[in-house]
C-alpha cells in the first residue's frame, strides 16, 4: 500500500502524535487533514458533558411478578450541554422483561440542563423465571448515553388486576380508551401503594388492556350488562366469579338499564366510565376513582359505615364511599385496609413508583421536574397509542350468572353517566353493593 494512503488514514486522529509529527516537518494545515476519499474514521468518543446524564430511579429495588407490569419513575437531569430527545431502557436482562417511557417510545426535545421526571413501564412476561437480576437502564440522546443500575426482582406472587375492553359486533376499536384504561390502573396501583404502606399493592396483568371481541350486538347488553359482559368475557379469557387469582375490570361501551359495578372479583364499567378515562365525561380523575371503588368492590370491600345512609362521617370522603368523584384526593379507610392486606390481592411481591403522576392528562406522565405538573399539559399530544390485538369469543361454557335478586353489582345512573344509591341488598360476600 502507498505511504501517502497510510499516511492519510493516520493523522486524522486529531490530538494524536502522528498529528504533531505532521505539523513538525512543516507540513501546512490542511496537509495533516483528511481529504475527501481517504478511508472513513470512528467519529470521536463523545465528550464527558454529553454523557454527563444525571439519572435516579424510585423504587431503587422494583418487585413485579411474572406475567405483569409495573411503573418506575425517573428523574432525568440533561446534560448542560446537550438538548434532545431521549429514550430510556433496559440492559442485561432476560428477552423477557422490557423497559420502556410510558406513552412514547421518546421523550420531546428536552432542554440542556433540565430536569425531567419520566415515568417507565416494566413489563415482564410469562417466559421470565423468578429470581433477582442486576440489570441496567440505559439513558440514550443520539450518540451519548449512560447507564445506570436497575435491579429487579421476579416474583410468583399470582393474582393481579385484569383489564378488559369488551367490543360488541356493531362497535369499533377505541385505542384512545385503551390507552385512558392502562393509564388509570397504573395510577391506581400507585394510590393503593400509598395507602396500605408496607403491605405493597396489588399486581397489574401484562398485556395491560385484553381486547375481546364479542358475539352480540350493543343492544343484548343494555338490560343485562353485568351477566352478558361476564359470559363473553370469560368464554374468551376464562375466569370465573370469586376468581381467586384475577379480578376482572370489564370496560363496554353500553348505556345501561340493569347494574353495573363491582363484587366478587368482577366489575363491569359501562359508557360513562369508558368515555370517561378519555377525558369526555368530566375529570379523568373522578372515573379514575371511579375504578378504583369498583375494584375495592371486587376485592371485597363494602361501603363504610353510614355511607349508603348518606350520614356524613369521618368516612364519608374515602374511596369506597364518595370518595372516588374527588380522585386522588381520597383516601382508603383505615378500617378497610385489612380487608385488603387478607384478601389476597395485595402482596408486598408487587411494588409499584411511589410518585403518582397526574391522572387528569390522557398524554404521556411526563413532568418537567422543576416546574411542576402545570407545564405537563404541553406535552399530553405525545400519546403512543398501544398496538392491541382483539381476540374473539371462544365456544365454550362458562360458569352461572348472578340473578339480580341475589344483589351484587351497582345500579347505573344514566343521567349522570355514574351510579347512584340503590336499595340494600345483599351481595355475594355478605357486604352491600349500592353505591353513592
Amino acid at each position: 500500500m502507498p505511504f501517502a494512503y497510510r499516511w492519510s488514514t493516520l493523522v486524522p486522529r486529531r490530538g494524536s502524535r502522528f498529528r504533531i509529527w505532521c505539523m513538525a516537518l512543516g507540513l501546512l494545515p490542511a496537509a495533516c487533514s483528511p481529504r475527501a476519499g481517504d478511508a472513513p474514521t470512528e467519529p470521536p468518543p463523545p465528550t464527558e458533558s454529553e454523557t454527563d446524564f444525571r439519572l435516579s430511579c424510585l423504587p431503587a429495588a422494583l418487585r413485579v411478578p411474572r406475567t405483569s407490569t409495573s411503573t418506575l419513575s425517573c428523574t432525568l437531569t440533561m446534560p448542560p450541554a446537550l438538548t434532545h430527545s431521549v429514550t430510556v431502557t433496559g440492559h442485561g436482562f432476560p428477552a423477557g422483561v422490557r423497559f420502556h417511557l410510558i406513552g412514547s417510545d421518546t421523550t420531546p426535545m428536552l432542554p440542556a440542563g433540565s430536569s425531567q421526571l419520566l415515568f417507565l413501564a416494566v413489563d415482564v412476561d410469562s417466559t421470565v423465571a423468578a429470581g433477582a437480576y442486576a440489570g441496567q437502564l440505559r439513558v440514550q440522546a443520539g450518540a451519548a448515553y449512560q447507564q445506570v443500575a436497575a435491579p429487579l426482582e421476579v416474583t410468583t406472587f399470582p393474582a393481579r388486576v385484569r383489564m378488559v375492553y369488551l367490543l360488541p359486533t356493531d362497535q369499533e376499536l377505541d385505542p384512545h380508551v385503551a390507552w385512558g384504561m392502562e393509564r388509570a390502573i397504573r395510577h391506581l396501583q400507585i394510590f393503593y401503594q400509598q395507602q396500605l404502606g408496607s403491605g405493597g399493592t396489588f399486581a397489574i396483568h401484562f398485556p395491560v388492556v385484553d381486547v375481546v371481541r364479542a358475539s352480540r350486538p350493543t343492544s343484548d347488553f343494555v338490560a343485562d350488562p353485568w351477566n352478558t359482559a361476564m359470559d363473553e368475557t370469560f368464554r374468551s379469557l376464562g375466569g370465573s366469579l370469586h376468581d381467586p387469582v384475577n379480578i376482572w375490570a370489564i370496560y363496554i361501551d353500553v348505556v345501561p338499564t340493569g347494574p353495573t359495578g363491582g363484587a366478587a372479583s368482577v366489575a363491569v364499567l359501562p359508557h360513562g366510565d369508558v368515555i370517561g378515562v378519555i377525558g369526555h365525561n368530566g375529570p379523568i380523575g373522578r372515573w379514575v376513582g371511579g375504578l378504583g371503588h369498583e375494584v375495592g368492590h371486587a376485592m371485597g370491600l363494602p361501603h363504610p359505615p353510614g355511607c349508603d345512609e348518606n350520614q356524613i362521617t369521618d368516612d364519608s370522603w374515602s374511596l369506597m364511599c364518595w370518595g372516588y368523584t374527588r380522585y386522588s384526593a381520597t383516601w382508603i379507610a383505615e378500617a378497610q385496609r385489612p380487608i385488603l392486606l387478607q384478601s389476597g390481592f395485595v402482596s408486598t411481591l408487587a411494588t409499584t413508583t411511589p410518585v403518582p403522576f397526574d391522572e387528569n392528562i390522557l398524554g404521556p406522565p411526563l413532568v418537567p421536574a422543576s416546574t411542576g405538573v402545570a407545564e405537563s399539559r404541553a406535552l399530553a399530544g405525545m400519546t403512543r397509542l398501544p398496538a392491541l390485538e382483539i381476540r374473539p369469543t371462544a365456544e365454550k361454557t362458562v360458569g352461572p350468572t348472578v340473578p339480580l335478586s341475589h344483589g351484587g353489582p351497582h345500579e347505573h345512573d344514566r343521567r349522570r353517566g355514574g351510579r347512584r344509591s340503590a336499595s340494600d341488598q345483599s351481595s355475594l360476600n355478605g357486604s352491600r353493593r349500592s353505591a353513592p
